[in-house]
């Protein structure tokens, strides 16, 4: 037929020859496609804020059962708890990770989508969905009341998705992760930099003179934080992806600084559960301000007097670093370059060369040292459009 395109699987003629595909009717307002934009029947589903130390897990994503019986994961951790305080049973419960941290990685904030099957809720209610009663049974400290290891994984709070909000735009926008780093300042002794380092050692890394047995270095802090500086904008992070990209990888960063850190403020310590609250006031209203956490960080630095002085005769420190699309292993293979600058095995022109994509990182820091400090889930001054495409590349540690 004269002016026919070839026919896609499952078109008809008439569609192929220009007319239009007739029109789909919406499913019913009970339907879950089109309430939740999944295929999961109708599922209570609840966004759950939890804490956790990572030295006690392996790692956030769910394993096989031979795994989990040596050491569990988070993902396996907050599904027990789920069911201790429900009472579903195993394929009744499922959770899905915001971030999946690495194993060693600590949170003082992170996120999962807890979904319940209808057919459960509809159990419990006696045959009915009792929404009401399901959401008691999945309150804060309801599931703080049933976690195995109440020293390593905290819930902060937990709120239900309400029916017609569509599973898939809810995620984090943006998040910051620091990492706790010990050295030796000059004015210190070589064997009181090595007691505060074993003393911190679950939650920090100690940065020796390339050798693990060497003593410990003395860093070039004011480069190390130039390197820091470099970072915020939007850079080429190819060679801080695991493994490292073959093209060119753009992700934005609004905010990176090195810190002085106090003593009492470096061992990692499980936060306290938030208040009841919505699922828009714990979710959906909490947002950043880039600009203004960057005006926040200059006050803060010109109020602390001479910083670059207190930053030197620091022996704990803190890169942190937030923005959007994080790589997988991005940050902590970013705190090792960072430290090679601070140790002199790598010039700042080639940690600058590197955000181009044209000097190798080869080395990744270890996962203890790291925590997934916070997380937010808008950036003000974004289009609902951008948000997304940013959400879209994360691949967190």
């Amino acid at each position: 037929m004269e002016g026919m395109r070839k026919r896609k699987r499952g078109e008809s003629e008439e569609e192929a020859a220009g007319g239009k595909k007739p029109a789909v009717a919406a499913p019913a307002a009970g339907d879950a496609d089109y309430r939740t934009g999944s295929r999961d029947g109708g599922d209570l589903r609840y966004v759950v804020a939890i804490a956790y130390d990572g030295g006690a897990f392996r790692g956030f994503q769910k394993q096989n059962a031979a795994q989990e019986a040596v050491c569990s994961s988070v993902s396996h951790a907050v599904e027990k708890a789920v069911a201790g305080a429900t009472g579903a049973r195993g394929d009744e419960v499922r959770v899905g990770p915001y971030s999946r941290t690495d194993a060693g990685t600590h949170a003082r904030y992170n996120a999962c989508l807890v979904s319940l099957t209808r057919a459960f809720a509809e159990r419990i209610g006696g045959g009915r969905l009792d929404v009401a009663g399901m959401d008691t049974l999945m309150a804060t400290a309801a599931l703080n009341d049933a976690v195995e290891s109440p020293s390593a994984l905290r819930v902060l709070h937990a709120a239900r998705v309400p029916a017609g909000t569509f599973i898939h735009g809810i995620r984090p926008k943006a998040k910051r992760y620091c990492y706790t780093i010990i050295h030796r300042p000059e004015a210190m002794t070589e064997e009181a930099a090595s007691a505060l380092a074993a003393d911190l050692d679950p939650y920090s890394y100690a940065v020796k003179l390339r050798q693990r047995y060497m003593p410990m270095a003395t860093l070039k802090v004011q480069e190390m934080a130039a390197c820091v500086a470099m970072l915020v904008g939007r850079n080429d992070f190819r060679e801080y992806q695991k493994p490292p990209a073959k093209g060119a990888v753009f992700r934005e960063v609004f905010s990176a600084r090195l810190l002085p850190v106090a003593r009492s403020e470096a061992a990692y310590v499980l936060p306290a559960s938030e208040p009841p609250t919505t699922f828009e006031a714990a979710f959906i209203d909490k947002v950043i301000d880039p600009a203004a956490v960057r005006a926040e960080h200059a006050a803060a630095a010109d109020a602390a007097g001479d910083f670059a002085a207190a930053l030197a005769a620091a022996p704990i420190l803190c890169f942190e670093i937030a923005g959007t699309g994080f790589l997988r292993c991005m940050v902590r293979k970013l705190a090792y370059a960072i430290m090679d600058v601070g140790r002199g095995d790598m010039a700042v022109e080639d940690f600058a060369a590197t955000l181009k994509g044209r000097h190798a990182v080869r080395w990744c820091a270890p996962a203890k040292a790291l925590v997934l400090d916070a997380m937010w889930w808008g950036v003000q001054g974004r289009s609902a459009e951008e948000e997304a495409a940013a959400a879209e590349l994360d691949d967190p540690e």
